[in-house]
């Protein structure tokens, strides 16, 4: 039986940083509004922390803020606190004080632009702080390449003793591959007792969220080190070709879960699928489909080459054959569709319904076994075939 107050110490609260603008990105938008299977990418690291019933989340808020916020409704457990004027991470996580400080457990931190982090890996992020009992805690990895990230310092004993980034990198620095991921864990007292020790860094005019790990080590308290294997799941976005990448790994993992749960992709590389999208199995998915929104695909569905198929309902046993394009319309069981048909909102074609080569719908129903020839377009309401 756990001691009451293990059972506190065991209790997580978590913050998520997204106030910057994200610059690099050379985008009016926030950069945690930029979308990786069709979401918001600061969704993901959300979704992480639910998963493992963090409670509550922090979210900083800055850039933009009202308009990271509306892309989070319907989260539930969220704080807002707002970063202004914005003056580096340490800054930023210092905001969350007033609604953490006196949490009874223990606090994640995480940036909201790490889409690819998974809850399963953070969990033994999480547990390993607690097993060593720690006052702070680190995700590090190794990267092939670690220009532009703070890199972990160690020292005779393998302790951490201080993470320094590029721009304050001599030679011999710049050399170390182990980078920090920018993911901590930490005990409330001691990290709010860290951030109050930091100063204003001379070079960017900054209060840096990395000092508190040599803050920590001359305390006597050196941060423990958790290590991820695969560097990609901890990478942070900063850039279009890093989202892009980030796109193609959360697109393999999309695939992989498919092929487990036993439907076919014939082409992974040409095929997009949003992470909101759901298939059944048994699926059959050919070169060049992309499934898109709120879309729900049956048991045993073939979906042709260039198939595009977006917030819609289609029912098991249907075969929407190549370069279709449905959107926001629903068929029913064992429909055939196509090819180059166009079903627009609001459209409907019922069960074992026939909607011909180069058919448009807008806002028809083709009934359970109704038929629509080849080359026709309707755009007024109509409704055809038996079963209305």
């Amino acid at each position: 039986m756990r001691k009451k107050g293990q059972a506190s110490r065991d209790r997580w609260a978590g913050i998520i940083l997204a106030a910057g603008k994200g610059t690099r990105m050379k985008s009016s938008r926030a950069k945690v509004l930029h979308q990786l299977g069709g979401v918001p990418m600061v969704r993901y690291p959300i979704q992480a922390l639910g998963d493992l019933g963090v409670r509550p989340i922090v979210m900083v808020v800055g850039h933009q803020a009202e308009a990271v916020k509306a892309s989070l409704a319907g989260f539930p457990g969220l704080e807002f606190v707002r970063q202004f004027p914005q003056l580096g991470t340490a800054h930023a996580v210092g905001k969350a004080r007033a609604i953490l400080k006196d949490f009874p457990g223990q606090i994640v931190i995480l940036s909201g632009d790490v889409p690819l982090i998974q809850a399963a890996f953070l969990k033994r992020f999480l547990n390993f702080h607690l097993r060593r009992r720690a006052g702070l805690s680190v995700l590090t990895t190794r990267v092939p390449d670690p220009r532009g990230y703070g890199r972990i310092i160690r020292d005779r004993q393998g302790l951490i003793a201080r993470i320094v980034e590029t721009l304050d990198a001599d030679a011999a620095a710049r050399e170390i591959r182990e980078i920090n991921a920018g993911i901590y864990a930490a005990d409330p007292g001691f990290l709010f007792s860290l951030l109050k020790a930091v100063k204003k860094n001379p070079k960017k005019g900054e209060y840096y969220l990395t000092d508190i790990v040599r803050l920590a080590a001359e305390r006597g308290r050196p941060a423990g080190a958790f290590s991820a294997e695969d560097y990609r799941s901890v990478l942070g976005i900063n850039t279009r070709e890093e989202l892009g990448e980030a796109e193609k790994i959360r697109q393999g993992q999309m695939v992989e879960k498919l092929l487990a749960r036993g439907s076919s992709v014939g082409d992974p590389d040409s095929v997009r699928i949003d992470s909101t999208v759901k298939v059944g199995p048994e699926t059959v998915i050919h070169r060049g489909v992309s499934l898109k929104g709120r879309t729900v695909i049956g048991r045993g569905v073939v979906l042709g080459e260039g198939v595009i198929v977006s917030d819609s309902e289609i029912g098991a046993g249907t075969r929407i054959h190549p370069y279709s394009v449905i959107s926001g319309a629903r068929v029913g069981l064992r429909a055939q569709i196509g090819p180059f048909a166009h079903l627009r909102p609001g459209s409907v074609a019922g069960v074992e319904a026939r909607v011909g080569n180069f058919v448009e719908l807008k806002k028809q129903r083709v009934g359970d076994r109704g038929f629509v020839g080849s080359d026709t377009r309707l755009v007024a309401p109509a409704r055809i075939g038996r079963h209305q």
